[in-house]
């Protein structure tokens, strides 16, 4: 049971890693978006 829920935990951070890249860019989108809106 523990060694399936490591797995589950290197999918998740595995996952959370490729994706960072994309997030970072909407979250740096979402800042400029706040600061032209004002």
């Amino acid at each position: 049971m523990g060694h399936s829920v490591g797995l589950l935990m290197l999918k998740v951070i595995a996952l959370f890693f490729r994706n960072w890249l994309w997030l970072r860019v909407l979250m740096q989108y979402g800042v400029v978006a706040c600061v032209i809106s004002r």
